[in-house]
């Protein structure tokens, strides 16, 4: 709103003042006035107005262009997707981290909820395939407080030196990973073709590992029922649904789709149903047999 706005203002004085587009400047520099839209200046300016009136005229703008961002979101939420490929044992799940984004392969996992990927400097990491995600790079990337209520959601966290969380997290074969909670930019593909970005989910900023992982898996998405999950975090954007079909793991070409929203929904004639039951810990799904 603001580059777009300053542009028209710049458009109106070069109008006014019968001046050229463009100015050259032998020095190599030039100054530019901004100008407040409630400024006497202003051509958007009221005179009517008061500060009370700009305040709330400002709030309600704000508010505008976040119910406009959350509804382009929303729009979205039906078609957007994650294409699923099998790796050995496990399958792969596709997204992008970061700004500019990063294409990411890693673990699908319905049976924990942190979202990691392994990050520069890697101390003692298993090997991968693809580039580690460097977030020095990504001007979205911010890492979290200890003292904060998302670093208390991981069941085990420490502080470092800087105060930044740090986690511990493990799994049923062992493994372990050890880094910063971090927020980022996570995207998908869309049907549309357009990537759906979503802004500052909390993700692992992996830094030592440990474990049973492939060279394909360049960190793993938690898609468990707990609240540091994909799927907790996407909430209510996605309508708390999402559904996959899995490709067979003898066709490593083969692939499928994880959905989101709507588009999770299986209409299906031949499909049966069954609920699933919430009970403790709250990262598993359970269910009556």
């Amino acid at each position: 709103m603001f580059s777009y706005y300053f542009t028209i203002l710049l458009f109106i004085l070069s109008a006014a003042t019968q001046l050229p587009n463009l100015v050259w400047c032998s020095s190599g520099g030039f100054s530019v006035e901004l100008i407040h839209r409630d400024s006497p200046k202003s051509p958007l300016h009221d005179p009517n107005s008061t500060p009370s009136s700009c305040i709330r005229a400002a709030a309600e703008r704000s508010r505008s262009r976040a119910i406009y961002f959350r509804d382009a979101i929303l729009d979205d939420a039906s078609n957007f997707y994650s294409e699923i490929t099998p790796n050995s044992y496990e399958y792969l799940m596709s997204f992008y981290l970061g700004t500019p984004a990063k294409k990411i392969l890693a673990i699908a996992d319905t049976g924990s909820d942190l979202i990691w990927v392994q990050c520069e400097p890697c101390k003692e990491c298993y090997p991968q395939s693809a580039p580690l995600f460097d977030p020095q790079s990504s001007s979205s990337y911010k890492t979290i407080a200890c003292n904060t209520d998302s670093c208390s959601m991981l069941p085990q966290s420490s502080c470092d030196s800087s105060s930044q969380c740090n986690y511990q997290y493990g799994y049923g074969d062992k493994s372990i990973v050890e880094g910063i909670l971090s927020t980022e930019t996570i995207g998908f593909d869309s049907t549309g073709g357009r990537p759906v970005q979503i802004p500052t989910p909390l993700f692992g900023c992996t830094h030592q590992s440990n474990g049973t992982f492939d060279k394909n898996d360049a960190g793993l998405v938690g898609l468990g029922g707990g609240k540091l999950s994909l799927i907790r975090q996407l909430g209510s954007t996605i309508g708390n649904k999402f559904s996959y079909c899995l490709p067979s793991s003898t066709q490593t070409s083969a692939t499928s789709q994880l959905n989101f929203g709507s588009n999770a929904v299986v209409s299906s004639s031949n499909a049966v149903t069954t609920p699933l039951i919430f009970d403790s810990p709250d990262t598993f799904y359970f269910l009556n047999l």
